[in-house]
């Protein structure tokens, strides 16, 4: 439907809201992650998704930056935006391409995480509308399909057409309350991301209903949850901001395994994540999801068959894995600055300390990743090399890897030069030189030789791996 192309998040949302695509490569033992820019994403759905080229240009020609960030104030007309919000939203996807050694490759997708909107449509593109705060409203947990008439809006509606003072319950709120309580908008609940043969039905306590129906299609009537379904891969996110309670049952499709990672969300940050992983799975397997309650944990009761026995299986054990890092260069802070990635603690509970040529990075349960650089005092010779990795005390083999940075600043304090490289196990390299105005990409990765010039300023994002170095920009 051509029409459809007018919706693709223009060059505008792109500068505002950052990458809604990402890919991931592995190829052996490397491992590629890109975070997609404007022209990689068009390339991504015309060249490797065969969408319509010319409707997507005519749609570019469409949304141009002046259309985007028109004030249609300006003209005299009263604006007014009714905001969808607190319904889980899909922002961002990613695509994984796993090669195996016979060449074959394996496409797989996942939503990493919720976020927050009408259950279609984001909340930062409903709020990039333009009308004055005394004219944007919120309707909570309303269907982007529900918009014009679910309870609430469709009382705003006629008030704001009519004059009238209908009354809109608790659904409504303005901006104002909005600013004053964040949280009447923010997400709550759970997010259950499941990698199976396995059929899960979720009902809640007014027997509202999230599930497969009969005719193989989504039913979703449970208010502020999704259900998202990409080959037998299922994302669900229920609420649990009004003291909801489910039933969740699950039923075995297939002979394999399968995987649940249940992340607790708070207000919109992910406060708590539990893993099932690689559990097995027969076409008789039922179960039940039974969720946490304060200061307790999900636990999974199961029957192999309908006459065996009901077992309760608890989530994998305690994180003992050390965090991965990821490493970027600053230009804000003149620097180098590292980030902790891992399995289960978020980044914000990963404790970061940087002394100068030894990095440490602990996660939540005390595991530990230490990164030693060849040489002191960084900030003031304007270089950096790894020299060892060690994961949780043992020392990673890093003798065919390597990370080099080296920076230099002019006398007004801009950056004249930076170059980056890094180099994996598999003999994939890279090689960035920005010289004031472009970067020089010169380099062997998965996909081949690497030679090309990029506008501006490229910065390579570097993830360790075990000891080795992946990277993307």
């Amino acid at each position: 439907m051509p029409g459809a192309y007018d919706l693709i998040p223009s060059q505008t949302y792109y500068d505002s809201y950052g990458s809604f695509i990402k890919t991931i490569e592995y190829a052996g033992l490397t491992k590629i992650e890109k975070d997609l820019n404007y022209q990689e994403t068009k390339s991504f759905l015309v060249n490797e998704n065969n969408l319509n080229s010319t409707a997507l240009t005519q749609a570019e020609s469409l949304r141009s930056d002046n259309f985007d960030t028109y004030d249609i104030k300006s003209t005299g007309i009263d604006l007014y935006n009714i905001v969808g919000c607190k319904s889980s939203t899909m922002t961002k996807f990613i695509k994984s391409k796993n090669t195996n050694p016979l060449q074959t490759s394996v496409i797989t997708y996942d939503i990493p995480e919720t976020g927050n909107g009408d259950g279609t449509v984001p909340i930062n593109s409903s709020n990039s509308v333009g009308a004055s705060n005394g004219n944007t409203f919120y309707t909570i947990k309303t269907k982007h399909s529900d918009m014009l008439s679910g309870e609430g809006s469709k009382q705003e509606i006629v008030n704001l057409i009519a004059g009238t003072n209908l009354n809109t319950g608790n659904n409504v709120i303005t901006k104002a309350v909005l600013d004053a309580n964040p949280e009447k908008c923010e997400l709550s609940g759970w997010w259950l991301k499941w990698f199976s043969p396995v059929t899960i039905e979720i009902t809640d306590q007014s027997g509202n209903r999230s599930g497969i129906a009969t005719d193989g299609s989504i039913q979703n009537q449970i208010p502020g949850a999704s259900y998202d379904l990409i080959g037998d891969h299922k994302f669900i996110f229920i609420p649990n901001d009004e003291n909801q309670t489910y039933t969740i049952n699950f039923k075995g499709d297939d002979a394999g395994t399968y995987t649940l990672i249940n992340s607790q969300i708070t207000n919109g940050q992910t406060t708590k994540t539990e893993s099932f992983i690689n559990l097995s799975v027969t076409s008789q397997l039922t179960g039940t999801v039974n969720l946490p309650g304060v200061a307790s944990q999900t636990t999974l009761t199961v029957k192999e068959t309908p006459t065996s026995e009901s077992q309760v299986i608890y989530p994998t054990p305690d994180d003992i894995i050390a965090p991965e890092v990821i490493i970027e260069f600053d230009p804000a802070k003149k620097d180098l600055k590292f980030t902790g990635k891992d399995n289960v603690s978020t980044s914000s509970e990963i404790t970061n300390t940087d002394k100068d040529d030894t990095i440490t990075l602990t996660d939540k349960a005390g595991n530990i990743t230490e990164i030693k650089l060849k040489d002191k005092n960084r900030k003031i010779t304007m270089k950096a090399e790894i020299k060892s990795i060690k994961y949780n005390g043992k020392l990673a083999d890093t003798s065919k890897n390597k990370m080099a940075f080296l920076w230099l600043y002019d006398k007004n304090k801009n950056l004249k030069m930076l170059s980056q490289y890094v180099a994996s196990k598999k003999d994939y390299n890279v090689l960035a030189v920005y010289n004031g105005k472009n970067t020089t990409l010169i380099g062997k990765d998965a996909s081949g030789k690497i030679l090309k010039t990029e506008k501006g300023l490229k910065i390579l994002k570097v993830t360790t791996n075990n000891g080795d170095l992946n990277w993307s920009y």
